[in-house]
C-alpha cells in the first residue's frame, strides 16, 4: 500500500515537472540568451563556430564575449586553426554563462572549460571501451556518500547484465554503514592487475580524492559532475550540470544496448536521491526525473 502510495506521488510529481517541460519545450522555439566568453593563447588566429555558424574571429592571445540565442538542447561548439579543428559539446537548459579556453598545445588545438554537460557520443565511447576489456575495476572517492556507492554499485551491475564475460572489482574502503542500505550479494574484491585492467572512476573530481590506486589500471575512464578541475582519464564523462553521477550512469539506459537488474535501478536511485535531497536541491531538474521515470520501470522496493 505505501509503495503504491509513494509511486502515487512520484508519478503526480513527474506530471508536475513534465507539464514544466512541455512548457519549456514551447519557449525554445523562441531562443534562450547564453553568454560565451571565449579567450585565446596562440599566435594565430581562430576562427569560432556554433553550431556550424561562424561567431567570431579571435585574434593572436585574443578574446571575445558573446551573448547568443539559442534553443533549449544540446549545442555545439568549434575552433578552427590554420586548417586545424577542434570541437566541445555543450548542453543548454537555462540562462547560462559559458567560458572557455582556447590553447595551442604541440599544435593541437583545445578546448578547456569549467562547465560540461552531457554527451549521449560520449557514452557510446564508453561502452566500446568497456567491451575491449575482460577486467574492470570500479574506483570512487574518500569518505563516500549516496551518490559515490550508488553510482559504483550501478555502473556494477549495468557492465555485469550489459557485457558478457566481464570480471568487475571495486577499489576502496566498503567499512561504511551505508554499504548494508544498498544489499549488495556480491564479493567486494580488488584485482590482482594480472590481467590488463579499465579503471572507471565515479563521483570523482580530482585524482587525490579517488579511494585507490589508479596508477595499476592500462586506462582509465571519468564520470563525474562536479566542476571540471582535473580531467585524469582517457575518456572522461564530465557534466557539472547534472543532479549526481548517479543521474549521469542511470541515463546510460538512453542508449538500448544497456541493461540493468533491480538492484542496479535501486543503488543509482538512492545516488540521485542522496545528492538532490529527495529532488529537493536546485541542481534537480528534467533529467533528474527523466532518469528516475528509467529506473522506476525496474521492480525494487523505494522504500527500503
Amino acid at each position: 500500500m505505501m509503495k503504491k502510495l509513494y509511486l502515487l506521488l512520484l508519478s503526480l510529481l513527474m506530471t508536475f515537472t513534465l507539464t514544466g517541460c512541455n512548457q519549456q519545450v514551447e519557449k525554445a522555439s523562441s531562443k534562450q540568451s547564453v553568454t560565451l566568453s571565449l579567450e585565446q593563447t596562440s599566435s594565430q588566429d581562430v576562427d569560432v563556430y556554433v553550431d556550424q555558424d561562424q561567431i567570431d574571429t579571435l585574434k593572436s592571445q585574443g578574446a571575445g564575449t558573446y551573448e547568443l540565442k539559442l534553443t533549449k538542447g544540446n549545442h555545439e561548439l568549434k575552433v578552427v586553426q590554420d586548417g586545424e579543428e577542434t570541437q566541445k559539446s555543450f548542453y543548454v537548459d537555462s540562462k547560462e554563462t559559458l567560458h572557455y579556453q582556447i590553447t595551442n598545445i604541440e599544435n593541437q588545438l583545445q578546448i578547456e572549460t569549467d562547465q560540461v554537460s552531457f554527451d549521449e557520443n560520449n557514452v557510446q565511447d564508453i561502452l566500446n571501451k568497456i567491451e575491449e576489456y575482460e577486467c574492470i575495476c570500479l574506483y570512487r572517492h574518500v569518505n563516500p556518500d549516496y551518490d559515490a556507492f550508488g553510482s559504483q554499485f550501478g555502473m556494477y551491475d549495468l557492465i555485469q547484465n550489459t557485457f558478457e564475460n566481464k570480471e568487475v572489482y571495486f577499489a576502496g574502503d566498503f567499512s561504511s554503514d551505508l554499504v548494508a542500505k544498498y544489499q549488495f550479494n556480491g564479493e567486494i574484491n580488488e584485482p590482482n592487475f594480472e590481467k590488463p585492467t579499465l579503471g572507471i572512476v565515479l563521483d570523482t573530481a580530482n585524482q587525490e580524492r579517488i579511494d585507490g590506486d589508479i596508477s595499476l589500471c592500462k586506462e582509465i575512464i571519468k564520470i563525474d559532475h562536479h566542476i571540471v578541475v582535473d580531467s585524469y582519464g582517457n575518456l572522461n564523462l564530465e557534466d557539472s550540470t547534472a543532479s549526481s553521477c548517479s543521474q549521469i550512469v542511470a541515463l546510460f539506459l538512453k542508449n538500448k544496448r544497456v541493461k540493468l537488474s533491480s538492484f542496479g535501478a535501486a543503488a543509482l536511485y538512492m545516488g540521485i536521491i542522496g545528492d538532490t535531497n529527495r529532488f529537493m536541491y536546485s541542481a534537480t531538474d528534467e533529467r533528474t526525473f527523466e532518469a528516475a521515470m528509467y529506473l522506476y520501470n525496474y521492480d525494487f522496493d523505494m522504500q527500503a
